[in-house]
């Protein structure tokens, strides 16, 4: 064996594209003499740029490959700076004729490169770095970003994405191929992370690309062949499993049969590995374990565990390894487990060649792996010079890889599970060598394909050797070569990128015959341009353009066989003046057939002198011959097409060939100019955007005077529209007119506007950690008034949740960004600013909603918004002015604004855009947080178990103690809520886009560009397709990190609470920080109590907030309004300890006292200063004194020997921060030992968010220091300040690193040090009276109108009109407060003696009753609205009437009625007190005792028979009259309600409450896909109707729906057919199908007397109806329900052919309230 040195895993990195960067020499200038020379291209770079000629020292290394076999020559090294320094170099290179190369470390090892001679080689290191996007969903990565870089920067921001497995190629360099890496179970590949590039094309032009272009396509997967990308936009997730297990196993060649079976067995699982899976194999010489052969070592891993699975390693172990060795870490480990970290020898330029010889696998052929070992075996065995090569065996998890459209991108083998390689490893010794090694490489690779039956082998482009052709490489299909070539010859048609395993283009340009593949091939092309001329209009052409929706082609087999594709083209064509909608879009499904069948021979046969133009849109011309072509009417849309595709050999399956219309986006019908104007209630708009949502579903448009706006609510089309590449954010027509109160302030500016990207730029540092963490104690100071406030209101007073939240948030943000107090709980009335606020906002809605009407019918609605604006800007100038004159140092917001210079104009933000973001941060900040704060407390109150976990948490992390900012990050659960609640009922219910161009979303809906767009999240947010069926419930756990990280990886863009991309809210820090605070100290002191009158509903201004929310707040731990202060304070301990301790710097300083030490520190934002100022601030206690504390630039050159040097420093931009740049670019020219005498320690903090900011320079630092000879007395520290422990982390360093090292190296003992002197302490300065008595939460409603539905008056109909707010869904119930019957009424006054107009005045001795006291009252109104007259009595109102008897009989005959006689004489006829009162008329029983008796009178439930989406403010319900002969033999028995409902006339009032279902008695979430089956009798079809009415009103509108049964029984169709016409109506739209079984004409309803019967009737259809999916809804008595039960089980054994009754009754109960869901009444 060779001897030379290389680990024995030395080539595990082999199989890596690009690299790590090289050093950098001096800025801006040319390095040597390039011959021939650059004819002054240095002059065209940039200053940072450089140019290496092959004269200096430098080439060698900047050129030296990782793979000495196949390379380039090279004229010059171009390292560019900036993006527009590889343009300049592209276009130079171009116009002198020079090739160019790019790379990023030389580790591409395809023998293609050496075609690149004399060129120049363009080394992408400067473009490096990262940068996470303001919301987190994506990150930004330049072009020479080494991988590793990619993988610690994402890591340190708590985010992932996937990447290379090697740690010294480049990100890009995989990602170009497709790329592999250790997350593609759960993402896909590299490339299909990304959302958007920029890159470098042939001719040197840069373009931004998104997925949206058709050069994407090529780019993921051929990426290589078509531009350089300078930066990439990718989709990134949050860390799910920190901890994954690798089990190491070493295994002999004579296990190979046995090894492999078992991965096919327990690993590949027939193609469906596990996502958290990966295995890799290798077979390579190792002496110590077999001396003779190749050993095999197996790497088996696994994600989220600390030690493999044993389903997954038991079968291996049990083979019998020659060694086995587990291990446990984190992510970041498995590079260096895997021996391929950046400083492993693998990552090493060892001077070998390295070439593999790639093949996709479907799995281990068990035979062909030991044919394949022996003839490697025998190649590498011994001495041979290739000792060292490894056979390399990948299998990741293929599940996230697969789930993408293997159409979608240029990278073809999606379907492949392993990805084997021989890796041949030697020094170059000659060609005989080079030769021998790749016949060896092919014939390896060569066994493994012939077991897979295939015709042509398949091969990753990333490991390429250079042999393979295009087939191998990017697929065989046609279509694909077809489309590669037609985007090359548009991109690169010169082919300057060419030198990386090429796409080459055909000479197809006059060969007709090389057309007909391209032409079948379109069939396939998921994009195709048809262009189409009609007769007899030869000069109009018609553009049409099509998209392959959703391809699916049929398996390959080994023999070659025409495959079918039946693909979905949908056609959207330029309007021609005589097409119909109709023939203008259409949509044609056609069955295209292979290049085997038809069209070759028709096209060579094609006349190029005479032919009508059909052209793709990539590029190539196909020409159709005018002679040859079909007479076609202008008409024939499908004809056309139809001739189009035939000639240009395709085949359109004529059984499929069908016309559809495209879907045009729902518009309800609306008014001459005004158009949808009175679709929208003015008091609350949002109410109509969703009601028009659930009619219309998830897309909609209304047309308003002068424009257009479209709606969209489901999450898919939300995602679609926040891609900031198509659409860009639309300032609507109500932020209008909030400008104008705050011109262009940060939330209200236009994209273009010069003063909201300086206000963002200025402001951005303010929100960071430091500053959002320095408002805490004053945050703090305003909800510690909030809290006690409440409590010294007491436990009964009712508090208005909203109004208080909205003082708080006004007050917090308004002492936090500009040092003002309101003060607003110390005064009753609101400061005046607040009123005005409310006003204009108010105000502003209603403005963009108006008539175009004159402006002089709005005269004082004019002035007094003119009044509000006035009064919200003098308050701003106010405190500006204020502030300047006070010169107070605060570093708060309105400091930074007023101090704070944009370094990208130089300028500083105006007064007037000061005082305008002033008050927008007033707006907003106030606004959403107080909704966000009183919705969770409505929720949580409104869902007990929530709120106990909530305040248990909160108990745990704080106890009793003052809550600290500390807390913050330990509240997951709080976090959750807050998350949930914003789900539930985001505050900001929507924001707008605008496309930026002419687009379709959806894939169907044309949008024109500038059209504004709303994304409704409160529809969005509640997407069953997300969330599932319980979507609009609230549920905390779904927002917990673990799943929230999982639905935002699933479904983007889920949740957008703080709006989008680079619009997003700037002060979510602020917010979130404020609600988690006073979440935890008022679930921490207080318990609430909602107000149990209280109806839900929303306000609506510019955010939505809960209407009239009060509760009660009720001390907790005994405490009194003192105590708590007293923790509120942090007093109850602090006084017990006679005060709180401290120490300052100052003292230690001034006495001289303890070892000096200099502190430095690099910042931007302030909070590596404050560090900085804390480690001076503890060095006395440990023996040390601050003998400096300064920036780092103050240490330029002179950095101290005689004393430690701690520095603490953050990165901003990728860049040292500011006063940290000079030191920066001093030490990186140090010499070694230059610092040999200094002694330093690092410790770097950063967000997450600018990921460069928490590695580079604190690591840079470091690294350089040491270089330069420097000693580290003390290991680096890191912190991320978004996690929110940055604090606690330095604090950490401190107390375990940094002093102990310094005691340990300068001898310092704390022990001597004095009493630290005590710190300043830190003080902080601190009627409807029916309802009410009831304690009924119902409101009044009005009667619209009252009919009988049947002849005899017993069923009826009654329409009300909902009290303002109120909303409801199908099938929910409304809730009535009765009145009794007059008749029952007028028995108890007769009973009593009362006359009819006598008043009571009722008091009690203590107690609560609900009956009106101290005041005097109609008795009739007593006995009529406030007691149960009917209600039957019980054991304890006989004996008390027994009380009131002196006949010792009849006390004897109540008692047994009491006693023994009370279930047959009482409970069977259901007596009531008033009945046994009339009964036995010698009691003398007051009639205060009478009352006291009964219970209060109470709402009944009747189901709703209306939807919402009829009139959502409407509702209806459907009754039976209960008047029937008493069981008792004495009267009637009248039902309470029932005749109450019946007595109510057209404009009558009544009580009455929205009660929800239960949540399966509910429309199905996706009623597109779930047929529906209502089963009901008689009146039971109230809910049913409401469900039909529904889905009347969503067909009407458009949507398509799965179909519906009804099974309704009834007594004859001229007796109580209920809503009969309507539902005819219905059932010929197709809303419903209706079929009734006529208990009394059986004749007429196919021999069905009862719902059951008329089920066995229809049977298959039901059958077939459930087996698609159908869920069963009953409605109806007791009786009824247990008939349907039967009859379906009876269905159930017939189809099954079983009698298994009992099996049947368990299959059943598995069903209910699953598919299967009843209510039941009697």
């Amino acid at each position: 064996m060779r001897g030379f040195s290389v680990s024995i895993l030395s080539a595990l990195a082999a199989w890596a594209n690009t690299a790590t960067a090289a050093p950098e020499g001096p800025r801006g200038q040319e390095h040597g003499s390039c011959v021939p020379g650059l004819n002054g291209l240095g002059a065209r770079l940039s200053a940072g740029s450089e140019i290496y000629c092959p004269d200096t020292a430098e080439f060698g290394d900047k050129t030296l490959r990782w793979s000495l076999l196949g390379l380039p020559t090279v004229r010059a090294v171009i390292v560019p700076a900036t993006e527009k320094d590889v343009s300049e170099t592209v276009k130079y290179a171009n116009r002198h004729d020079v090739p160019f190369l790019a790379y990023n470390g030389f580790h591409g090892a395809t023998v293609t490169l050496e075609k690149m001679q004399d060129g120049l080689s363009i080394n992408l290191a400067k473009l490096s770095g990262v940068q996470v996007s303001a919301d987190g969903t994506t990150a930004e990565i330049q072009g020479g970003t080494n991988s590793k870089v990619v993988t610690d920067s994402l890591w340190a921001a708590g985010k992932q994405t996937v990447t290379g497995t090697c740690e010294c190629v480049s990100y890009m360099g995989p990602a170009l191929g497709g790329g592999h890496g250790w997350l593609q179970g759960h993402h896909g590949l590299l490339a299909d992370q990304w959302v958007s590039m920029n890159l470098v094309l042939a001719d040197g032009r840069i373009e931004t690309i998104g997925n949206d272009h058709e050069l994407m396509w090529a780019m993921k997967g051929a990426g290589h062949n078509f531009g350089i990308v300078t930066s990439v936009t990718t989709r990134v997730y949050d860390i799910e499993h920190s901890n994954w297990a690798i089990e190491t196993f070493t295994f002999s060649g004579d296990q190979v049969e046995a090894v492999y079976a078992a991965a096919n067995a327990h690993l590949l699982n027939g193609g469906d590995q596990p996502v958290d899976v990966i295995h890799w194999s290798y077979w390579l010489n190792n002496p110590d374990a077999d001396p003779v052969n190749p050993v095999i070592v197996f790497y088996l891993i696994q994600e989220g565990v600390d030690a493999i699975d044993d389903q997954y390693a038991q079968p291996l172990r049990d083979i019998g390894p020659l060694s086995d060795e587990p291990l446990a870490g984190s992510y970041r480990d498995l590079s260096a487990w895997t021996d391929i970290a950046l400083d492993s020898a693998p990552c090493q330029k060892a001077g070998t060649a390295n070439p593999r010889f790639p093949i996709y696998l479907d799995t281990f052929d068990v035979p062909a792996m030991r044919a394949a070992y022996d003839l490697y075996a025998d190649a590498v065995g011994g001495d041979s010079q290739l000792g060292y090569s490894i056979f390399m065996f990948e299998a990741y998890s293929t599940q996230g890889v697969k789930a993408v459209d293997g159409a979608s991108t240029a990278f073809a083998f999606r379907g492949e599970n392993i990805l084997a390689a021989p890796l041949l490893i030697y020094q170059p010794d000659g060609p005989a060598l080079d030769q021998q090694v790749e016949d060896l490489g092919n014939q390896l690779r060569a066994t493994l394909h012939e077991a897979t039956g295939r015709d042509g082998y398949r091969a990753y482009v990333n490991y390429a050797y250079g042999n393979e052709d295009n087939k191998n490489l990017y697929g065989a299909e046609g279509w694909r070569q077809c489309k590669l070539q037609a985007l090359k010859k548009t991109y690169d048609p010169e082919s300057r990128f060419s030198f990386y395993n090429p796409v080459h283009i055909d000479a197809v340009d006059d060969a007709p015959s090389s057309f007909a593949t391209c032409h079948r091939a379109r069939a396939r092309h998921p994009i195709l341009d048809v262009r189409v001329l009609a007769d007899g209009a030869e000069t109009e052409t018609v553009i049409t353009k099509c998209r392959l929706r959703r391809p699916h082609v049929s398996s390959h087999s080994t023999s070659r066989v025409a495959t079918r594709l039946d693909s979905q083209i949908t056609c959207l064509g330029r309007r021609r003046q005589g097409w119909s909608r109709d023939q203008q879009r259409a949509t044609l499904r056609t069955g295209m057939m292979s290049d085997r069948i038809g069209g070759a021979e028709a096209a060579e046969r094609f006349d190029d002198k005479m032919h009508r133009e059909i052209e793709m849109d990539f590029g190539i011309a196909c020409r159709m011959p005018t002679a040859r072509r079909p007479r076609m009417s202008k008409g024939s849309m499908q004809q056309q097409l139809e001739a189009a595709l035939l000639y240009n050999g395709l085949r359109p399956s004529v059984e499929t060939a069908t016309m559809t219309e495209l879907v045009d986006i729902p518009e309800p019908r609306g008014l001459p100019l005004l158009g949808n104007l009175f679709d929208i209630n003015e008091e609350f708009p949002l109410g109509s955007m969703v009601h028009l949502a659930d009619q219309h579903g998830e897309i909609y448009r209304l047309s308003l005077p002068g424009r257009t706006i479209v709606f969209v609510s489901s999450q898919a089309l939300v995602h679609e529209t926040c891609d900031e590449t198509r659409f860009v954010k639309s300032v609507n027509k109500t932020l209008e007119q909030v400008r104008n109160g705050i011109g262009d302030g940060l939330f209200t500016a236009h994209n273009e506007e010069e003063n909201w990207g300086i206000a963002h730029r200025v402001l951005m540092p303010a929100f960071g950690p430091l500053s959002i963490r320095g408002m805490f104690d004053e945050m703090h100071d305003v909800a510690s008034q909030l809290a006690l406030k409440w409590a010294r209101a007491g436990p009964d007073a009712a508090i208005d949740v909203v109004d208080d939240f909205t003082r708080l948030t006004l007050d917090t943000l308004a002492l936090c960004s500009m040092g003002y107090r309101f003060n607003s709980y110390y005064s009753q009335e609101m400061h005046p600013f607040i009123e005005a606020m409310g006003n204009f906002l108010t105000e502003a809605g209603e403005r963009s909603r108006r008539p175009p009407l004159p402006q002089v019918f709005y005269k004082a609605k004019n002035e007094k918004f003119a009044a509000d604006i006035d009064v919200m800007r003098k308050t701003a100038q106010g405190v500006l002015d204020a502030r300047r004159a006070g010169g107070e140092d605060r570093h708060d917001l309105l400091d930074a604004m007023l101090k704070g210079v944009d370094k990208q104009t130089g300028q500083k933000m105006t007064d007037e855009s000061i005082m305008d973001n002033l008050i927008t941060f007033l707006i907003a900040g106030h606004e959403t947080t107080s909704g966000m704060l009183s919705f969770a407390f409505y929720q949580l109150l409104k869902h007990p178990e929530a709120y106990e976990k909530a305040q248990r948490e909160v108990d745990e992390v704080v106890g009793k103690d003052p809550i600290t900012v500390e807390h913050m990050s330990k509240l997951p659960y709080l976090t959750a809520v807050l998350r949930e609640t914003l789900r539930v009922n985001a505050t900001i219910p929507l924001f707008t886009v605008m496309p930026r161009e002419d687009t379709i979303v959806g894939g169907r809906y044309a949008v024109k560009a500038g059209e504004t767009i709303v994304n409704l999240l409160t529809k969005s947010h509640l997407d069953p397709n997300v969330h599932g069926d319980d979507a609009l419930a609230f549920r905390p756990e779904r927002m917990l990190d673990a799943e929230f990280n999982r639905l935002g990886r699933e479904f983007p863009d889920f949740w957008k609470p703080f709006g989008n991309g680079m619009r997003a809210c700037i002060g979510r820090p602020f917010a979130w920080q404020e609600a988690l605070l006073v979440m935890a100290m008022l679930l921490q002191n207080f318990n609430f109590v909602l107000d149990p009158k209280y109806i839900y509903s929303v306000k609506q201004t510019l955010t939505i907030k809960p209407k009239d929310l009060h509760m009660r707040a009720i001390l907790r731990d005994g405490m009194n309004p003192t105590t708590l202060q007293g923790r509120l304070l942090g007093m109850e301990k602090g006084m017990a300890k006679g005060g709180a301790k401290g120490g300052g710097d100052d003292a230690a300083a001034a006495d001289g006292y303890g070892k000096p030490l200099t502190i430095l520190y690099g910042s931007n934002s302030g909070t590596c200063e404050a560090l900085a100022q804390r480690v001076a601030t503890d060095a006395p206690m440990h023996g040390f004194r601050a003998a400096k504390v300064d920036c780092l630039d103050s240490a330029k050159g002179q950095l101290p020997t005689d004393q430690p040097v701690v520095i603490v420093t953050a990165s901003y931009e990728g860049q040292p921060p500011d006063n940290a740049g000079h030191f920066v670019a001093w030490l990186q020219n140090r010499d070694p030992d230059s610092l040999k005498d200094v002694k330093y320690t690092v410790f770097g903090c950063g967000h997450r968010d600018w990921v460069q900011t928490y590695h580079r320079v604190p690591k840079l630092v470091d690294e350089h220091l040491e270089k330069a000879g420097a000693q580290r007395v003390a290991d680096m520290g890191l912190a991320d300040a978004s996690s929110g422990d940055l604090f606690t982390d330095f604090e950490t360093w401190e107390d375990q690193t940094l002093w102990p090292s310094l005691a340990t190296t300068f001898g310092v003992s704390s022990d001597d040090a004095p009493e630290a002197k005590s710190a300043a302490a830190v003080k902080v300065a601190v009627s409807a009276p029916r309802i009410t008595t009831l304690r009924q939460d119902v409101a009044e409603a009005t009667v619209i109108s009252a009919r009988a539905l049947t002849p005899d008056d017993a069923r009826r109909h009654v329409e009300i009109k909902l009290p303002e707010g109120m909303t409801y869904s199908a099938g929910d119930y409304l809730a009535i407060l009765p009145i009794n019957p007059r008749e029952t009424v007028q028995r108890a006054l007769r009973r009593f003696k009362l006359a009819r107009d006598a008043h009571l005045e009722i008091t009690t001795e203590g107690g609560l009753v609900a009956l009106p006291t101290n005041t005097s009252i109609p008795a009739n109104d007593v006995l009529g609205s406030y007691v149960e007259l009917a209600q039957p009595a019980t054991k304890r109102n006989i004996l008390a009437i027994a009380e009131h008897v002196a006949d010792a009989s009849v006390k004897a005959t109540l008692e047994h009625m009491a006693g023994a006689g009370y279930d047959q004489e009482v409970k069977t006829k259901r007596l009531s007190a008033l009945a046994i009162l009339e009964r036995f008329t010698e009691v003398d029983l007051p009639i205060g005792v009478f009352l006291s008796m009964l219970p209060p009178m109470r709402v009944r439930q009747y189901s709703i028979s209306s939807s919402p989406l009829w009139r959502p403010d409407h509702a209806t319900v459907t009754y039976t009259v209960l008047n029937k002969p008493s069981l008792s033999g004495e009267g009637a028995h009248i039902g309470v309600a029932t005749s109450y409902l019946a007595s109510l006339m057209e404009n009558d009032t009544l009580h009455v409450a929205i009660r929800p279902s239960h949540a399966a008695f509910s429309m199905p979430s996706n009623p597109e896909t779930t047929p529906a089956i209502y089963i009901a009798a008689g009146s039971g079809l109230a809910p049913f109707r409401g469900f039909t009415q529904e889905r009347a009103a969503m067909l009407a509108a458009g949507r398509k729906l799965a179909p519906a049964m009804f099974f309704f029984g009834c007594r004859a169709p001229d007796n109580d057919d209920l809503y009969r016409d309507e539902f005819d109506a219905w059932e010929k739209m197709g809303a419903v199908s209706v079929y009734r079984a006529y208990s009394r004409a059986p004749d007429q309803s196919e021999g069905a007397k009862h719902v059951d019967d008329i089920m066995q009737v229809h049977k298959d259809r039901l059958i077939d109806l459930w087996r698609q999916g159908a869920k069963v809804y009953v409605c109806g008595s007791r009786g009824v329900s247990e008939s349907v039960r039967l009859a379906i089980m009876k269905l159930k054994m017939e189809k099954d052919g079983s009698e298994d009754e009992e099996g049947t009754k368990e299959w059943f109960e598995s069903q209910r309230n699953v598919r299967y869901v009843a209510d039941i009444f009697d």
